[in-house]
């Protein structure tokens, strides 16, 4: 259904009379908008003149002129502001209603305003999405906890945002949704079931991750890539999969710790972790992809869990400290490049028999390795033992 109503008319209806919303925002009207690809119809909602009655928000003593439009379903988001007002700025309470409409959810509600230092999200949004993208003096924001969805481009380039709380009924974070954000660190908690594409790249501040979330779905590339001063990770929910380049040039990265029910870690998941001396993978994984820790320049040892079949190309090319491996029974093959530029590695703790080793190495690793000593028959606690 398409919100229209004659400003002219309204304006009549009301005269001077001040209508004050929880935003402490002043409404008067409506016009067309197709600001949201959802929905079917939108108003812009006008105001009186009228000076801000709370007393915690700053708008530069004006009004805000939000715009509104409705999806399919009936529900209302706020779309954005008018321009040609007087900027919002300061700490910004967003309304739970707008002339009459009960507001569920916003899509690009303050996008681009630059003066904005803080945001309230009431009670009853249920879904956020590209709505504070470049508000470069954002400090904070309060988030509730209706929330469902923080979508695609939420909190970009938001440099001044130094701390977040994800309320534990969020179930997806999208697309870049803190792409450049200055947040310094970040808890994703249980309820979030789904990453988009590179959520948190190049979130240079960010220094702690604590992943608690049972991801049933996680895009495939860059979740931290570029998160340069990111020092500990830890994994408490089920990840099955580590997508491609997720810690790609994390060069600070020296803690992982990783949860049981990972299987796979996909192209270049480590790549260039240059500070990352040491990870333990859980039992669960059967698959590293290519590249996985190259560039690990600081990874001395390493064990790969009983069901990996393959060490792929360039998985520890250029891993120039690595020192000592242990390799069970099911592998069964080894790329040729895999162990490229590994200059200290020296011992090989084997599983199985040498002429089971014959077989699946191929010659690779003698081929480019000196005097590196091989322990046969050995089991995971002769590797620890050793270390």
């Amino acid at each position: 259904m398409e919100l229209k109503i004659d400003r002219r008319c309204f304006l009549k209806i009301v005269g001077n009379t001040v209508f004050v919303t929880t935003a402490s925002c002043f409404l008067t009207g409506c016009h067309n908008d197709s600001s949201s690809s959802e929905s079917t119809g939108s108003a812009g909602i006008f105001s009186s003149n009228s000076k801000v009655a709370d007393s915690e928000s700053e708008i530069s003593g004006q009004e805000i002129v939000w715009k509104i439009s409705q999806r399919d379903d009936g529900s209302v988001l706020i779309v954005g502001y008018e321009g040609g007002q007087p900027e919002p700025t300061g700490k910004i309470i967003i309304p739970t209603e707008v002339f009459g409409y009960t507001i569920s959810g916003l899509s690009g509600a303050l996008s681009g305003a630059e003066k904005v230092t803080a945001v309230v999200v009431p009670e009853g949004i249920e879904s956020i999405a590209g709505d504070f993208e470049k508000c470069t003096n954002l400090k904070s924001v309060s988030l509730p906890e209706s929330l469902k969805s923080i979508g695609w481009t939420t909190f970009r380039n938001t440099p001044n945002l130094k701390e977040i709380i994800i309320p534990e009924s969020v179930e997806s974070i999208g697309a870049n949704a803190f792409y450049g954000s200055g947040i310094e660190t970040i808890v994703i908690p249980a309820s979030v079931a789904y990453l988009g594409l590179a959520p948190f790249m190049d979130c240079r501040n960010l220094k702690e991750v604590d992943i608690n979330a049972n991801l049933t779905s996680w895009e495939k590339e860059s979740a931290f890539e570029g998160c340069t001063s990111l020092k500990r990770v830890t994994f408490g929910g089920i990840v099955p999969e580590i997508p491609q380049r997720a810690f790609y040039n994390c060069s600070n990265l020296d803690e992982v710790q990783l949860s049981e029910g990972l299987e796979t870690i996909h192209n270049n998941a480590f790549y260039g972790c240059s500070s990352l001396k040491k990870i333990v993978l859980p039992g669960t994984v059967t698959a590293i992809e290519y590249a996985a820790f190259s560039g690990c320049s600081e990874l001395k040892s390493f064990a790969f869990p009983e069901g990996v079949e393959t060490i792929a190309d360039s998985t520890f090319a250029d891993c120039t400290n690595l020192e000592s491996i242990y390799i069970p029974k099911s592998l069964n093959f080894v790329y040729g490049t895999a162990f490229t530029n590994c200059k200290k590695l020296k011992k090989v703790f084997y599983e199985g028999d040498p002429l089971e080793w014959r077989k699946i190495n191929s010659g690779v690793i003698p081929s480019v390795i000196d005097d590196i000593e091989h322990v046969y028959q050995a089991d995971y606690a002769d590797f620890l033992a050793k270390q």
